[in-house]
């Protein structure tokens, strides 16, 4: 026969005994073990759930929930089919997350029931030993979490000490269950005194557990020392035939409460030939075992009432007989109410949508009805206060028979979660409408129904500063159709002077409790308007200032119940006005940016323009006077000289100008055609090849034998010039200029890498910038206007390409990537 591990503590003869006792209890426990091998089962979440009392020989299911159909009906198992003999051999938890390779488990045989991964903990009597186990097991493998265990350790403890039979003889059993059923309390004495049976009865009344009972004697537990002399003598009397003695006597409870009994006291001959004394104890009054369970029922109360969880309670008929402080506040009950009406109760019920949830749907009447109700969604909003949300948990409540008796809700307060699940989703929307939007008054009557929506208040107003006086004006508002009004709740708003204006003043949020009674009201037109809003059912108003630097607007919102999270409606408030302000601050933003383009592009034209005249006429005629030079004086011609090449130089920039200003606006678009890049690459060699000689400056070009393009030939070859000119330009000492012309794809790269003086590292981020010139480069006194690398990114941006800068030691290298072929429109 198979031995597991720590046999002898399975076959310890005292553990045994209390196994037996359990077993003669277990009919009759009022917890009901497969309730508790479900509770076990669901609070780790596993497929099944076990309580079993392990023998020496096999073991017995005292409790089955999910269990395989090859659990024989007998709930006899061999001590093989669970791991529950390990734990109660060790009296510990034992935990498994994959049987089949678990070195402790080889010579188990669980496979046959379906138990791949194990969690199961030790349960006890009242003298603390290990009778057998809680388990929970899956079919599949599994990684127990530390919080599995710890539900399972106290799901045991709740449980309590195992209940114990009457280890008295069948007969005397079957007594015994007949005076449990009678209300009177049973002990057996024999003669030395020593208490040999100990009812259900015997345990309400006097205190002690039969385990506690079974250990002592009789005077040691409820009474005095007279009572039991004359039980005894009694006893004594009655020795020759059973007999009968009613005798008066005194009893105490194990607080020391002491209360009188009537005894009946008779001899019962057993089997076994020893005689024993028998005492039926009814009591005379029943004071103290009501005010026991009048304590009994004030501590599950205070518990309760400390939880910030609601629970209700109700009988098999229905009736609320039990609800706790938190479920008295969400239906608005008075604490200390002492009469329960359910009429005040189920009219506070809603589902999700809003409509009314009847009786019979609320989570306590479906667990009634047999249904085990989890995470049920309801609304609680009674008369004048703020609607909140609700998951509920209901289970019916059963008697040892199976019968419902009643049945328990809690319901767990999650309006805060939902509402910033709201709000997430509100400040989307809010974003997704600006997206779409060229100014926040476009979509304000969208924005105040999404925030109005959110909420669940009626009323919300967006007032948005004025742009051409100082004041607020009304971009958008929403009112509830259930609402009794069809205009704003606001007309007007005055710096400084009511709700919206002391916000738009002072710039920070404001809660109002009630709009009724506020410091804010100093004028007649404002008290006005706080009446308007009260006779229409608004309550508690909530206004938020709208910043983009400064104060630029303010959202109010109407609720029409008193609220009270203040901090958390106000901050989910400010995170959507934030989203209005960060969008006013951009589109000012962007058109500010569009205009500083235009006004600089107005500017370039008319300077372009006015100068250009003037500059063709000094040109035009400094030409002249230089073609007359021979009877000019010397110094003269030096001036005039001077002139024309300055007057030169000018025009180039004024060019440059309005070549850039005409590309930027996208006033001039690029003509491509095939180009052959390598052809114009090498022309531009040779134009700064002159240059390139005068600087000492050595040339060398990397380039195919052809590569065909599509560029606008005039463009690109402006592309060219700017970069080997600018390249040879900042090379004064000698140095390397070269020049590389590849493909990479679909687009053509071209690099121009000098040696020169290079970008100081603080100023290479402004390269590309309008008139920039590095300042090594204006400490050397080489020429330059600083449009050429802006003009040249315009155009190479014109044709879709892009251009970089890579900075050497020294020089620096600027490559730009041209598509081969473009999009033909």
């Amino acid at each position: 026969m198979f031995r597991p591990m720590g046999s002898a503590v399975l076959a310890a003869e005292q553990r045994l005994a209390a196994v037996r006792r359990t077993e003669l209890a277990l009919p009759a426990w009022a917890a009901s073990a497969d309730a508790v091998a479900r509770l076990a089962a669901r609070s780790v979440a596993a497929h099944a759930g076990l309580v079993t009392l392990v023998r020496d020989d096999n073991i017995h299911l005292a409790g089955v929930f999910g269990a395989p159909p090859t659990i024989p009906p007998s709930r006899e198992l061999p001590l093989s089919a669970s791991l529950c003999p390990i734990v109660v051999s060790t009296d510990s938890p034992f935990v498994v997350d994959d049987i089949s390779t678990h070195p402790e488990c080889g010579e188990f045989d669980t496979a046959r029931y379906g138990v791949r991964a194990y969690l199961g903990v030790p349960v006890r009597d009242a003298r603390g030993q290990a009778l057998g186990a809680l388990a929970a097991f899956d079919a599949v493998p599994r990684d127990w979490a530390g919080d599995d265990l710890m539900a399972l350790l106290e799901l045991a403890e709740l449980v309590g000490p195992l209940p114990e039979g009457d280890p008295l003889t069948d007969r005397r059993v079957s007594l015994a269950t007949v005076l449990d059923v009678l209300g009177e309390a049973l002990i057996g004495i024999d003669h030395g005194g020593a208490v040999s049976a100990w009812n259900m009865a015997a345990q309400e009344m006097f205190g002690w557990s039969q385990a506690e009972a079974l250990d002592c004697r009789i005077d040691q537990l409820a009474f005095d020392r007279v009572s039991w002399a004359r039980m005894r003598a009694a006893a004594a009397r009655a020795a020759a035939a059973p007999t009968v003695q009613r005798l008066r006597s005194t009893a105490r409870h194990r607080d020391g409460h002491v209360f009188p009994v009537e005894t009946i006291t008779s001899m019962i001959e057993t089997p076994a030939g020893p005689r024993w004394a028998v005492v039926a104890l009814d009591a005379a009054e029943r004071a103290e075992a009501d005010r026991h369970a009048a304590q009994q029922a004030a501590f599950l109360q205070a518990v309760l009432d400390n939880l910030y969880t609601g629970v209700a309670a109700c009988d098999a008929d229905g009736r609320v007989v039990l609800i706790n402080r938190a479920l008295r506040q969400a239906h608005g009950l008075s604490a200390d109410e002492p009469a329960i009406d359910p009429t005040t109760l189920y009219p506070h019920l809603f589902r999700p949508d809003g409509t009314h949830l009847p009786r019979a749907d609320s989570p306590l009447m479906r667990a009634l009805a047999g249904e085990l109700v989890r995470d049920a969604a309801l609304v609680i909003r009674p008369a004048d206060a703020p609607a909140r949300t609700y998951l509920a948990n209901a289970t019916p409540i059963r008697d040892a028979g199976g019968r419902t008796t009643g049945a328990v809700a809690a319901v767990h307060d999650v309006t805060a979660q939902r509402r910033a699940e709201r709000f997430r989703a509100c400040e989307l929307r809010v974003a997704t409408a600006l997206a779409g939007a060229d100014t926040v008054r476009a979509v304000g009557s969208l924005i105040t129904q999404v925030v109005a929506e959110t909420l669940g208040w009626p009323h919300v107003e967006l007032w948005l500063a004025d742009e051409l006086g100082d004041g607020l004006r009304r971009a958008g508002h929403w009112t509830d159709p259930r609402l009794r009004t069809d205009a704003p709740l606001s007309h007007t708003v005055t710096r400084g002077v009511g709700i919206t204006g002391t916000v738009w003043a002072t710039g920070l949020p404001l809660w109002v409790p009630d709009i009724a009674h506020t410091e804010h009201l100093v004028t007649a037109a404002s008290v006005a308007q706080a009446r308007a809003c009260a006779q229409v059912g608004a309550r508690t108003v909530a206004a938020v200032p709208i910043h983009d630097g400064t104060t630029v607007g303010v959202l109010t919102c109407f609720a029409h119940t008193p609220e009270y999270e203040e901090a958390e409606l106000i901050s989910r408030l400010e995170a959507v006005a934030r989203r209005i302000g960060l969008f006013v601050a951009r589109r000012r933003a962007v058109t500010l940016a569009a205009q500083l383009d235009r006004t600089r592009d107005d500017f370039i034209a008319l300077v372009g323009h006015e100068l250009r005249t003037p500059l063709t006429s000094i040109g035009s005629y400094t030409e002249l006077l230089l073609a007359e030079a021979d009877g000019l004086d010397p110094d003269v011609a030096q001036m005039l000289d001077g002139i024309h090449r300055n007057t030169a130089s000018l025009t180039a920039i004024v060019d440059d100008l309005l070549d850039l200003a005409a590309l930027q606006g996208g006033h001039v678009a690029p003509t491509p055609r095939p180009t052959d890049a390598v052809t114009a690459l090498r022309e531009s060699l040779d134009r700064v090849a002159r240059a390139a000689d005068a600087n000492r400056v050595t040339i060398t070009a990397d380039v195919p034998d052809h590569l065909i393009i599509d560029v606008d030939p005039q463009r690109f070859r402006q592309v060219l010039d700017n970069l080997l000119s600018n390249a040879v330009k900042y090379s004064p000492d000698g140095g390397t200029v070269s020049a590389r012309l590849t493909t990479d794809g679909d687009a053509a790269v071209l690099t121009v890498t000098d040696t020169g003086i290079g970008i100081p590292p603080e100023e290479r981020t402004h390269m590309f910038r309008n008139f920039f010139r590095a300042t090594n480069a204006r400490h050397s006194t080489i020429p330059g206007t600083g449009l050429g690398l802006v003009i040249t990114r315009a155009i190479v941006e014109a044709h879709g390409g892009a251009i970089t800068a890579t900075h050497n030691h020294p020089g620096t290298s600027l490559t730009i990537r041209l598509p081969v072929r473009r999009a033909r429109r």
